[in-house]
């Protein structure tokens, strides 16, 4: 009869793992450059879920993984930052010259000018709908009770981000309390 095998032959079975330490350094250096999970399971040889599988067995691989997202984002986010919150300041030098006779060029005139890039606010509104969301979404749900006095539901309303659409709320809002105050005083 055969011997009862220990736990730990057990755990060992099946095909011994492609990884190899110098692998972490490779999908840094990918990552740095730009390449994605499944451009580096091309280059590597391996399937999308053999990736997975390393990430959660070796622990340097998965930092090589992470890391990389977070500091390949920031430098774009610094940028992004000083692109909505710096003025730009640069001095443009145009040269204007005509050609003589024997086609050699000769400079006329050189202008200078010193220039000026405001902050954009293309940038300045991408920032802001992504750092404050609660006030810079494109459009806000409200949730309330309306007194019409008769049916008392509960509407939703969802407004733009131009500020009329409250106005006309409440201007609907003076219309139905003054004639609630028209009611209350008939009937008292």
């Amino acid at each position: 009869m055969t011997a009862k095998k220990d736990i730990k032959d057990l755990k060992k079975r099946g095909r011994k793992t492609d990884y190899l330490p110098v692998y972490a350094g490779i999908v840094f250096s990918m990552k740095m450059r730009g390449f994605d999970n499944s451009e580096i399971c091309k280059v590597l040889r391996i399937s999308e879920p053999t990736l997975k599988v390393w990430g959660k067995r070796y622990p340097e691989f998965l930092s090589a993984l992470k890391q990389t997202k977070e500091s390949t984002l920031e430098p774009i986010v610094r940028s992004l930052f000083d692109r909505a919150t710096k003025v730009y300041e640069y001095d443009e030098i145009k040269t204007f010259g005509q050609t003589d006779a024997d086609g050699n060029l000769k400079v006329t005139r050189v202008e200078k000018t010193h220039k000026k890039i405001l902050p954009d606010t293309t940038a300045m509104i991408f920032l802001a709908k992504n750092i404050d969301k609660e006030h810079f979404r494109e459009s806000r749900w409200l949730e309330g009770n309306i007194n019409t006095h008769t049916t008392g539901e509960v509407v939703v309303i969802q407004l733009p981000d131009n500020g009329r659409a409250v106005a006309a709320i409440a201007v609907e809002n003076e219309k139905a309390n003054e004639s609630t105050a028209e009611v209350s005083a008939e009937e008292g």
